[in-house]
């Protein structure tokens, strides 16, 4: 019977040779004699994970759509080209996927609004 449940940052073990420091967030707990939880140990202070300058176009707050892909979009899913297939073209018309600013899921929501 499991008697500790431990609970830790997924950034908590970098993978080895990597000079990230360790993230010290953990909760540690214990089935007591009674069958209840008690958490014997809380520790919530996160070491600051950076975010990779690369990747910011995926957050929210950085996603765009240009009016000009919108209605590409739209011309394109009026002939009936699939959302897959019209992401890759805009993507290519682009000059390559990261350099548009939204995701497949945006150009998605955006041609199901305008429908």
């Amino acid at each position: 019977m499991m008697t500790r449940i431990r609970c830790i940052c997924n950034k908590g073990s970098p993978p080895k040779g990597n000079n990230l420091e360790k993230c010290l967030v953990c909760i540690d707990s214990r089935i007591n004699s009674n069958e209840r939880i008690v958490i014997t140990q809380c520790n919530l202070q996160h070491k600051h994970h950076d975010v990779d300058p690369g990747n910011s176009c995926l957050l929210v707050g950085f996603r765009l759509m240009l009016e000009y892909f919108k209605r590409r979009a739209m011309l394109n899913d009026s002939v009936g080209m699939p959302i897959a297939k019209n992401y890759n073209t805009l993507g290519m018309e682009s000059g390559g996927h990261a350099r548009i600013q939204f995701n497949k899921r945006d150009l998605r929501n955006a041609i199901v609004v305008e429908r």
